[in-house]
């Protein structure tokens, strides 16, 4: 009768460290990053002089901060609403090819760029990220020299890190919960032989 309750004890224990185990492990599994949006919207206003409400010339030049740095991950779609502040002409190019040419002799087959436009009423011009990472200039066709601002093209998602698996921390619960297994296979072993030698 002491050997089968020693036993049930036994089974008891490792039940629960079993179950105690297995819930702290799934904290430990790695997560899932979420995914990045594919889509990349901005706004991009001309201003080749100070006039009007242009504060600066560049691309924005209606805001204080003229030319903005561009990010996107590679393989993302690109849509820049664009529009003129000073009502002159523009054209919105992306030097994917890296020749520095203000012309349109690339576009779009390899340098993406918008079509000519001059009026205040905002237009979308929507292009798919397929060079390769890197720092890339975009500029006004027109007026390059004051509206430039660079285009950089990252192989991650912007802000996240790389998934890093710790393998060790992943096992130490199956390691820990087998130890006491055997330690309790051992002590229920040890128990039944000092009862058998009893009788």
């Amino acid at each position: 009768m002491l050997r089968l309750r020693t036993l049930l004890v036994a089974l008891g224990i490792v039940l629960l460290l079993g179950i105690g185990t297995h819930a702290t492990s799934l904290n430990l599994l790695p997560s899932i990053p979420r995914a990045h949006a594919a889509s990349v919207s901005m706004v991009l206003t001309g201003c080749a002089f100070v006039t009007g409400s242009c504060r600066a010339a560049g691309w924005n030049g209606t805001t204080t901060r003229p030319n903005p740095t561009i990010t996107v991950q590679q393989g993302d779609v690109v849509s820049v609403t664009l529009s003129s502040a000073d009502t002159l002409s523009h054209q919105f190019l992306v030097d994917a090819d890296v020749d520095g040419a203000a012309d349109v002799a690339d576009c779009p087959t390899t340098d993406p760029c918008s079509k000519m436009f001059f009026s205040a009423t905002p237009f979308t011009y929507t292009f798919t990220v397929s060079f390769p990472p890197g720092t890339y200039s975009y500029f006004c066709v027109v007026h390059p020299a004051s509206m430039l601002g660079s285009f950089v093209v990252v192989s991650t998602p912007v802000g996240s890190t790389p998934l890093v698996v710790n393998k060790l921390g992943l096992l130490a619960p199956y390691i820990g919960f087998a130890t006491v297994l055997m330690g309790l296979i051992g002590v229920t072993l040890f128990h039944v032989r000092r009862e058998a030698r009893k009788t």
